[in-house]
């Protein structure tokens, strides 16, 4: 069943950003605590399958084939240099995803301990920040002015007219200028042409006419600008490749003060309440589906398309937002919340380092500054690295994108772990981290294993051990033992097997007996214990390290590990629970209580429903009393 949760997580990372490589990573490396090489192949057959399944499903044609494509040509480089602001804005990553981290921590904190057990509560929790978040959305367009969305506004020029950042998307580009080109006009005179290419398909040129008027013994000129429509001849020296043309030569990338109004339009920006031509900031950024939104901070070659001030407002508007809306009851992702705010981040970044030199590409460190954020709040590397390439197709920014996110990583566990595993720690799930908690270095296998243990003989027929269980925990006597009833009753999952002698012999599950029973159809089971059990198990040692313990259960991918003394006798049983950071307190809890008390279904602790059973008939010295579920 694990398998098949972690294998589905990277199916859904697969089909939602069409990276299958990024959910077989993101399943390694995050959403399984074993993985095993058939694992990997079940893993790669399934994001595959999902990624297909997705584009088949598709319901346009002109879906994009990579969720954040950026420009990627041949102009879209950084310098050696570089990779030293690409360190500060891992520096600000990894301190900036602790710092979100952190606030989610705190704020699912109180709800695990004051709303999360209260139905309502917990709609009153999702009214409110729903509340919250129509406020911001509707009203942060209020706090930006109108901006012109003309070439000049967008981008920055030399004196001579060329445009400094030569990387810019292909769908800006051919919006505005494509070359200044001179050709001959009928009286054999060059002709200095501007060839602007106004949107997708139409292409405008505007000629310097020269007239020569005679004024006494000297000639001026007089300059007129005229706009008509290509030529077929115009459009091919417009679309050729090279720099020479049958009737003149071609200066890319000039562009003159008609093609400074030239209007841009660029796919996502809103006007909110401003007119044609304009557009708002905030509603550009927040009046958009978040994906929409990231795209837009991922632009490169128009610098000053978002300023400064606009870039704080929404990384601390979306912060607060994905703060209080991260650990609902209900479903709501991050992935989309986290590449917002990085790429805020690293926008920002960008611009200040443009106004001191305009070589610099804000839009460039948008997307290293995703990274960088990610891996300072998930505490994550391949999965990262290689998603943000097959969602963006710019492999020129893997060097960057890995140096960012290898800073970000080991900034932010100076702070708090991955947010996903501190997610995981505040639910109360029985997740094995890769590595062990050192701070349980000086405990044993004896003193975190569940002692209160059902032991059967292996002589002793499966009826049988099916009614024990029946009459110790079938609450309502409809004669099932459903998961509910166990759970609730304290019971575990796996009994013990042992020989007239009280050996050792094996384990019998829940699973199997109700497996026996169903096939039985209402017949006595007579088959004895021994031939339905697993013989073959892994088992350890009360003086064992806790340590040595956790690496044998994690690193085998076992369920269970029964704990036998040095005759071979059952003592006690380690899972998943037992290994938890948090079991000794729940344990200590257990055993400061008295044997006979009723179980309290629905007590909790840290968000675990702790369930007291009957006292053992004889207790050993440090024998639980019962034992915690999820």
């Amino acid at each position: 069943m694990c398998d098949f949760v972690s294998t589905g997580a990277g199916c859904g990372v697969a089909a939602a950003f069409k990276a299958p490589l990024a959910g077989i990573l993101f399943v390694v490396e995050e959403a399984s605590s074993y993985f095993s090489l058939p694992h990997l192949h079940k893993t790669f057959a399934a994001t595959v399958a999902a990624y297909f399944t997705a584009k088949w499903l598709a319901t346009t044609t002109s879906a994009e084939r990579y969720e954040f494509e950026v420009a990627a040509t041949s102009d879209c480089g950084y310098k050696a240099l570089e990779f030293l602001t690409f360190t500060l804005v891992g520096l600000a990553g990894g301190i900036l995803g602790s710092l979100f981290n952190q606030l989610v921590i705190i704020i699912n904190n109180f709800r695990a301990k004051f709303v999360n057990g209260n139905r309502s509560y917990r709609v009153l929790d999702a009214l409110c920040v729903i509340l919250l978040t129509t406020t911001i959305i509707v009203l942060s367009p209020t706090i930006s002015e109108c901006k012109e969305s003309r070439v000049e506004d967008f981008m920055v020029f030399s004196s001579s007219g060329a445009i400094e950042n030569h990387c810019i998307m292909p769908e800006i580009e051919y919006q505005f200028i494509q070359a200044t080109v001179y050709v001959k006009n009928e009286e054999n005179e060059f002709q200095r042409v501007f060839l602007y290419r106004t949107n997708s398909s139409d292409i405008t040129y505007h000629i310097e006419e020269n007239e020569a008027e005679t004024s006494g013994e000297g000639h001026g000129r007089r300059h007129g600008m005229s706009t008509r429509r290509a030529t077929n001849h115009v459009q091919e020296a417009a679309f050729a490749d090279g720099s020479e043309f049958v009737n003149g030569t071609c200066d890319r990338c000039t562009c003159g003060e008609y093609c400074h109004k030239i209007e841009i339009e660029v796919e996502g920006l809103k006007p909110f309440d401003c007119g044609a031509g304009h557009y708002n900031e905030m509603a550009s950024l927040f009046h958009n589906y978040g994906a929409t939104a990231v795209k837009l901070l991922l632009k490169r070659g128009v610098p000053k398309m978002f300023e400064a001030w606009t870039l704080v407002a929404a990384f601390f508007f979306y912060m607060l937002l994905a703060c209080i809306t991260c650990g609902m009851t209900m479903p709501t992702g991050l992935v989309i919340p986290m590449l917002f705010m990085g790429c805020s981040m690293g926008r920002l970044i960008g611009l200040f380092f443009f106004t001191i030199d305009n070589t610099y590409d804000p839009g460039l460190y948008a997307l290293v500054g995703a990274a960088a954020f990610m891996g300072g709040s998930g505490k994550i590397l391949m999965f990262l690295a290689i998603v943000l390439l097959e969602i963006t197709n710019d492999m020129n920014m893997l060097p960057p994108i890995c140096w960012s996110l290898m800073v970000a990583l080991y900034v932010g566990k100076l702070f708090n772990h991955g947010l996903y595993h501190e997610l995981i720690h505040i639910q109360g799930l029985p997740y094995l981290d890769a590595s062990f908690d050192l701070s349980l270095s000086n405990q044993t296998v004896g003193d975190v294993m569940l002692t209160d243990l059902i032991k059967f003989n292996e002589n002793q027929t499966a009826q049988q051990a099916w009614d024990h269980l029946r009459e110790k925990y079938d609450n309502d006597d409809d004669g099932k033992l459903t998961a509910d009833e166990m759970a609730r009753s304290g019971a575990g999952r796996n009994f013990t097997i042992v020989d007239d002698l009280g050996y050792f012999r094996g384990i019998v599950t829940i699973h199997r007996l109700r497996k026996e029973v169903k096939a039985a159809r209402g017949e006595t089971l007579s088959q004895p214990l021994s031939s339905i059990m697993r013989s073959t198990q892994i088992i350890a040692r009360p003086h064992w390290t806790l340590h040595y313990g956790y690496c044998v259960f994690q690193k085998l991918g076992l369920r269970n590990m029964p704990v036998v003394d040095e005759h071979n006798k059952p003592l006690g049983m380690i899972t998943k629970l037992t290994l938890m950071p948090w079991w000794q307190q729940v344990r200590h809890s257990l055993d400061s209580d008295q044997g006979g008390l009723d179980f309290t279904p629905r007590s909790k602790k840290n968000n675990v429903v702790i369930v007291k059973t009957e006292a053992l008939d004889e207790p050993s010295a440090n024998a639980t009393r019962g034992v915690a579920t999820i």
